[in-house]
């Protein structure tokens, strides 16, 4: 499995597992509504909706920031990423009718998308499961795709880094996690980071929006911020552990 993918398996994942938590209450159970076929069926299809459209939506700012990092890292401009990402934002809003999608929304998601830029950015470039010499990563000069590799990384083309040795009783993200981050302390200072940066875009929706109540809005953003800082951190203690 290529890193893009394990990194971006984890990030749909992940998402995936939210957005069920997010819906457990509208879960369809096995009950006598089963009796009642067609009427077990909608319930099924709504709730499968509801669930794509949530996982979705947790991963708007993700996916956009997972591919301009992984233009960045194959060579393009980052510049020119970055006004992409604004050019289709702006798309969005411009075709925005019902109100979910605000300017002040916009703004605070593009916050978060070069912080996500960053972080994917610091991932691929971690030596796990890449041989020097390869594809992205050339000792000769130490350089790869214009970015400096530290000295310490630089090994003879054909070698591995020692980090490889344990790849194989470890998940190649969590591999990936630690190299980039090295301590648990760094990756939840990124994980705090980020959790500032999305609550921007929170206090942004509840204000601006214009779907159901304000009441409601915080209510659903709160157990949106608690269920994703579990998940969050449970996740890095296992990573850490």
């Amino acid at each position: 499995m290529s890193k893009f993918r394990a990194i971006w398996n984890h990030e749909v994942g992940q998402a995936g597992h939210i957005a069920k938590l997010l819906l457990e209450n509208k879960k369809v159970n096995l009950n006598w509504k089963i009796i009642l076929l067609p009427v077990f069926l909608y319930e099924v299809y709504h709730y499968r909706k509801d669930l794509r459209f949530t996982r979705k939506n947790f991963l708007f700012t993700k996916q956009l920031a997972f591919d301009a990092a992984k233009n960045i890292f194959q060579g393009k401009e980052q510049a020119w990423e970055s006004r992409r990402i604004e050019i289709k934002t702006q798309e969005i809003l411009d075709k925005e009718k019902k109100g979910f999608y605000t300017e002040k929304i916009r703004r605070k998601q593009l916050s978060e998308i070069q912080l996500l830029i960053k972080h994917y950015l610091d991932l691929f470039e971690s030596t796990t499961t890449r041989k020097a010499g390869g594809l992205n990563f050339t000792a000769i000069g130490g350089k790869r795709q214009g970015r400096e590799v530290p000295q310490s990384l630089r090994v003879e083309p054909g070698a591995k880094h020692p980090v490889w040795k344990t790849q194989s009783k470890q998940s190649k993200y969590a591999a990936i996690i630690r190299e980039s981050y090295s301590s648990k302390a760094n990756y939840l200072a990124f994980l705090g980071t980020h959790h500032k940066a999305e609550e921007d875009v929170i206090q942004a929706a509840i204000t601006t929006m214009r779907k159901g109540t304000k009441k409601d809005r915080r209510e659903w953003f709160q157990k949106v911020r608690q269920t994703t800082k579990e998940v969050r951190m449970a996740e890095a203690q296992e990573l850490f552990k």
